[in-house]
């Protein structure tokens, strides 16, 4: 049985997460369920969002390979070549039950059982789901939802703010970019136009933190890519477009916006 720690950022520090009885607990369940433990995966995460769709423990099937599945008919094995993964929001076990919530996950490994739910519609492409529609709605409609909410989107991510404000890693990723570029041009394959992608741009931070360092370090250095540059700025809404766009206005002549539905 694997267990894997992905919050490891949690188990430090002093307000680290105590996952010692939240791993004796699943230990102790998993031993005594009926699921062979060569074929579970537990998976220890801290969801970004303490408001989600998740159950707080949840056990989910790992649908087979063709391969497995083959090597497992050749062996005489049918239809017991399943393997589980049991998701544990770390974030959320403190509030909860886990060695009840643990039971109740693995009493019914092949879902035969009722569970209660309501499911909005069959399993199929996400593009093609009512969450898709849903998240679409989302973004054409966000100044009506800022102007509801009386604040603006980025203040209800989990932190109140995006993380795209970092001029360090910034300088590392154009001065990367910059070397690559050398090369190209030292064998003369560097095209005249230069193109950067940058989707979901939010506010515009980190489009203006980029352009600002790139054309620093394009004058500090005597590269002469800026005037080359054209940079993409993809997002789901205008409305967002629309304020990213006012955000970088002083680099408006390298900027072109695109409105995605991906």
């Amino acid at each position: 049985m694997i267990i894997e720690l992905r919050a490891t950022d949690r188990l430090r520090g002093p307000k680290a997460l105590d996952v010692g009885p939240i791993l004796a607990a699943v230990v102790q369940t998993a031993r005594d369920g009926s699921i062979d433990l060569a074929r579970l995966r537990v998976v220890c995460d801290w969801v970004q969002y303490k408001q989600n769709f998740r159950e707080s423990i949840d056990l989910r099937t790992i649908v087979p390979s063709a391969f497995e599945t083959a090597r497992a008919d050749r062996n005489g094995a049918g239809g017991t070549c399943a393997s589980y993964e049991l998701a544990i929001d770390l974030r959320r076990s403190g509030a909860i039950d886990v060695s009840a919530e643990l039971t109740r996950a693995l009493a019914d490994p092949d879902g035969s059982a009722p569970s209660g739910r309501q499911y909005l519609e069959g399993w199929g492409p996400g593009a093609a789901s009512c969450i898709w529609d849903f998240n679409a709605l989302y973004w054409k409609a966000l100044a009506l939802w800022e102007q509801a909410t009386g604040r603006g989107y980025e203040q209800a991510l989990p932190g109140g703010e995006s993380d795209a404000r970092n001029v360090a890693a910034a300088r590392e990723l154009i001065l990367k970019l910059f070397a690559s570029w050398d090369d190209l041009a030292a064998r003369r394959a560097l095209p005249d136009e230069l193109h950067v992608l940058e989707l979901g741009v939010g506010n515009g931070n980190q489009a203006r933190i980029w352009l600002d360092e790139f054309l620093r370090l394009d004058r500090e250095l005597g590269r002469d890519y800026y005037r080359r540059l054209h940079y993409l700025m993809g997002d789901y809404s205008p409305h967002v477009l629309e304020r990213a766009r006012a955000n970088v206005s002083h680099h408006a002549e390298r900027l072109s916006c695109l409105t995605l539905d991906a």
